[in-house]
Protein backbone atom coordinates (compact mmCIF):
# COMPACT_ATOMS: atom_id res chain seq x y z
CA UNK A 1 0.00 0.00 0.00
CA UNK A 2 2.85 2.31 0.83
CA UNK A 3 4.37 1.48 -2.53
CA UNK A 4 1.16 2.38 -4.37
CA UNK A 5 0.93 5.66 -2.44
CA UNK A 6 4.48 6.56 -3.52
CA UNK A 7 3.64 5.78 -7.15
CA UNK A 8 0.56 8.01 -6.98
CA UNK A 9 2.58 10.85 -5.48
CA UNK A 10 5.28 10.41 -8.13
CA UNK A 11 2.67 10.47 -10.90
CA UNK A 12 1.08 13.57 -9.41
CA UNK A 13 4.46 15.35 -9.15
CA UNK A 14 5.28 14.34 -12.71
CA UNK A 15 1.91 15.70 -13.92
CA UNK A 16 2.49 18.94 -11.98
CA UNK A 17 5.92 19.35 -13.60
CA UNK A 18 4.43 18.77 -17.05
CA UNK A 19 1.66 21.32 -16.40
CA UNK A 20 4.18 23.87 -15.09
CA UNK A 21 6.47 23.24 -18.05
CA UNK A 22 3.56 23.70 -20.52
CA UNK A 23 2.48 26.92 -18.75
CA UNK A 24 6.05 28.21 -18.82
CA UNK A 25 6.34 27.51 -22.55
CA UNK A 26 2.96 29.14 -23.29
CA UNK A 27 3.77 32.22 -21.21
CA UNK A 28 7.16 32.50 -22.90
CA UNK A 29 5.57 32.36 -26.35
CA UNK A 30 3.00 34.93 -25.26
CA UNK A 31 5.62 37.33 -23.95
CA UNK A 32 7.83 36.89 -27.00
CA UNK A 33 4.86 37.29 -29.32
CA UNK A 34 3.67 40.46 -27.64
CA UNK A 35 7.20 41.88 -27.71
CA UNK A 36 7.44 41.23 -31.43
CA UNK A 37 4.13 43.02 -32.01
CA UNK A 38 5.23 46.05 -29.99
CA UNK A 39 8.65 46.18 -31.63
CA UNK A 40 7.19 45.85 -35.10
CA UNK A 41 5.41 49.15 -34.56
CA UNK A 42 1.92 47.83 -34.90
CA UNK A 43 0.85 49.69 -31.76
CA UNK A 44 3.40 52.51 -31.85
CA UNK A 45 3.68 53.74 -35.42
CA UNK A 46 6.91 55.21 -36.59
CA UNK A 47 6.63 59.01 -36.33
CA UNK A 48 8.54 59.38 -39.58
CA UNK A 49 5.95 57.32 -41.41
CA UNK A 50 3.11 59.67 -40.52
CA UNK A 51 3.01 63.30 -41.47
CA UNK A 52 2.66 65.02 -38.13
CA UNK A 53 2.68 68.77 -38.20
CA UNK A 54 3.63 70.77 -35.15
CA UNK A 55 1.21 73.59 -34.30
CA UNK A 56 2.70 76.92 -35.23
CA UNK A 57 0.90 80.07 -34.04
CA UNK A 58 2.55 82.11 -36.80
CA UNK A 59 1.38 79.64 -39.43
CA UNK A 60 -2.15 79.54 -37.98
CA UNK A 61 -2.26 83.35 -38.01
CA UNK A 62 -1.01 83.55 -41.59
CA UNK A 63 -3.57 80.98 -42.76
CA UNK A 64 -6.44 82.70 -40.94
CA UNK A 65 -5.45 86.12 -42.31
CA UNK A 66 -5.22 84.69 -45.84
CA UNK A 67 -8.74 83.24 -45.53
CA UNK A 68 -10.13 86.60 -44.39
CA UNK A 69 -8.30 88.39 -47.19
CA UNK A 70 -9.78 85.96 -49.73
CA UNK A 71 -13.30 86.22 -48.26
CA UNK A 72 -13.67 89.36 -46.10
CA UNK A 73 -17.46 88.89 -45.92
CA UNK A 74 -17.22 85.37 -44.44
CA UNK A 75 -18.24 85.56 -40.77
CA UNK A 76 -16.71 82.16 -39.95
CA UNK A 77 -13.33 83.17 -41.40
CA UNK A 78 -13.45 86.42 -39.41
CA UNK A 79 -14.34 84.54 -36.22
CA UNK A 80 -11.53 82.03 -36.80
CA UNK A 81 -9.04 84.88 -37.21
CA UNK A 82 -10.46 86.52 -34.09
CA UNK A 83 -9.90 83.29 -32.17
CA UNK A 84 -6.29 83.07 -33.37
CA UNK A 85 -5.73 86.67 -32.26
CA UNK A 86 -7.39 85.89 -28.92
CA UNK A 87 -5.12 82.87 -28.35
CA UNK A 88 -2.12 85.05 -29.20
CA UNK A 89 -3.23 87.62 -26.62
CA UNK A 90 -4.03 90.24 -29.27
CA UNK A 91 -7.35 91.30 -27.77
CA UNK A 92 -7.90 94.57 -29.68
CA UNK A 93 -7.40 92.75 -33.00
CA UNK A 94 -9.65 89.91 -31.84
CA UNK A 95 -12.40 92.36 -30.90
CA UNK A 96 -12.24 93.99 -34.34
CA UNK A 97 -12.59 90.64 -36.12
CA UNK A 98 -15.45 89.47 -33.90
CA UNK A 99 -17.18 92.84 -34.34
CA UNK A 100 -17.02 92.36 -38.12
CA UNK A 101 -18.35 88.80 -37.78
CA UNK A 102 -21.24 90.08 -35.62
CA UNK A 103 -22.08 92.72 -38.26
CA UNK A 104 -22.44 89.92 -40.81
CA UNK A 105 -24.26 87.51 -38.46
CA UNK A 106 -25.80 89.61 -35.66
CA UNK A 107 -27.79 86.70 -34.22
CA UNK A 108 -24.84 84.32 -33.90
CA UNK A 109 -24.62 83.67 -30.15
CA UNK A 110 -21.05 82.41 -30.23
CA UNK A 111 -19.72 85.50 -31.98
CA UNK A 112 -21.69 87.87 -29.73
CA UNK A 113 -20.64 86.12 -26.55
CA UNK A 114 -16.98 85.94 -27.54
CA UNK A 115 -16.99 89.60 -28.56
CA UNK A 116 -18.53 90.61 -25.24
CA UNK A 117 -15.98 88.55 -23.31
CA UNK A 118 -13.14 90.32 -25.10
CA UNK A 119 -14.73 93.70 -24.40
CA UNK A 120 -14.94 92.74 -20.71
CA UNK A 121 -11.28 91.71 -20.70
CA UNK A 122 -10.36 95.02 -22.33
CA UNK A 123 -12.38 96.93 -19.73
CA UNK A 124 -14.83 98.17 -22.38
CA UNK A 125 -17.91 97.50 -20.24
CA UNK A 126 -20.24 99.78 -22.19
CA UNK A 127 -19.41 98.00 -25.45
CA UNK A 128 -19.87 94.63 -23.76
CA UNK A 129 -23.24 95.70 -22.35
CA UNK A 130 -24.52 96.81 -25.76
CA UNK A 131 -23.56 93.54 -27.44
CA UNK A 132 -25.00 91.49 -24.58
CA UNK A 133 -28.30 93.38 -24.46
CA UNK A 134 -28.84 92.57 -28.14
CA UNK A 135 -27.76 88.96 -27.62
CA UNK A 136 -30.12 88.49 -24.67
CA UNK A 137 -32.98 90.06 -26.63
CA UNK A 138 -32.41 87.41 -29.32
CA UNK A 139 -31.48 84.52 -27.00
CA UNK A 140 -32.77 85.13 -23.45
CA UNK A 141 -31.68 81.65 -22.29
CA UNK A 142 -28.01 82.17 -23.22
CA UNK A 143 -26.43 81.46 -19.83
CA UNK A 144 -22.96 82.65 -20.77
CA UNK A 145 -24.29 85.98 -22.09
CA UNK A 146 -26.33 86.44 -18.91
CA UNK A 147 -23.23 85.77 -16.79
CA UNK A 148 -21.12 88.29 -18.71
CA UNK A 149 -23.92 90.86 -18.76
CA UNK A 150 -24.20 90.80 -14.97
CA UNK A 151 -20.45 91.35 -14.72
CA UNK A 152 -20.55 94.23 -17.22
CA UNK A 153 -23.29 95.89 -15.17
CA UNK A 154 -21.39 95.48 -11.91
CA UNK A 155 -17.90 96.31 -13.14
CA UNK A 156 -18.76 99.01 -15.65
CA UNK A 157 -21.93 100.75 -14.58
CA UNK A 158 -21.69 99.84 -10.88
CA UNK A 159 -25.39 99.02 -11.17
CA UNK A 160 -25.33 96.37 -8.46
CA UNK A 161 -29.09 95.92 -8.10
CA UNK A 162 -29.47 95.11 -11.81
CA UNK A 163 -26.25 93.07 -11.82
CA UNK A 164 -27.59 90.98 -8.93
CA UNK A 165 -30.90 90.49 -10.73
CA UNK A 166 -29.13 89.35 -13.92
CA UNK A 167 -26.73 87.06 -12.06
CA UNK A 168 -29.65 85.48 -10.21
CA UNK A 169 -31.25 84.78 -13.61
CA UNK A 170 -27.99 83.11 -14.61
CA UNK A 171 -28.03 81.02 -11.43
CA UNK A 172 -31.62 79.95 -12.17
CA UNK A 173 -30.51 78.82 -15.64
CA UNK A 174 -27.25 77.16 -14.58
CA UNK A 175 -28.52 75.59 -11.34
CA UNK A 176 -25.24 73.89 -10.34
CA UNK A 177 -21.57 73.80 -11.22
CA UNK A 178 -18.45 75.83 -10.58
CA UNK A 179 -19.70 78.88 -12.48
CA UNK A 180 -22.98 78.85 -10.54
CA UNK A 181 -20.99 78.73 -7.29
CA UNK A 182 -18.84 81.66 -8.46
CA UNK A 183 -22.00 83.53 -9.45
CA UNK A 184 -23.44 83.05 -5.96
CA UNK A 185 -20.20 84.43 -4.49
CA UNK A 186 -20.40 87.47 -6.79
CA UNK A 187 -24.00 88.12 -5.76
CA UNK A 188 -22.99 87.96 -2.09
CA UNK A 189 -20.14 90.42 -2.71
CA UNK A 190 -22.33 92.79 -4.72
CA UNK A 191 -24.99 92.78 -2.01
CA UNK A 192 -22.35 94.13 0.37
CA UNK A 193 -21.85 97.05 -2.04
CA UNK A 194 -25.52 98.03 -2.10
CA UNK A 195 -26.30 101.34 -0.38
CA UNK A 196 -27.59 100.87 3.15
CA UNK A 197 -30.91 102.62 3.84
Amino acid sequence: MAKSKNLTQKKRKKQQRIVLWVLTVLLSFGLIGSSVVWISGKFFPNPESESQEVYSPAKALAEAEAKVKARPDNAQALANLAQVYFQAGKLPEASKMYAQAVKIEPKNSVYCTQLSLIYLLLGQYGQASMVLEKELANHPLNKEARYYYAQALALGKKDYPLAIKEMEKYIDLAKTGDDAAKARQMVAEWKKLLPKN
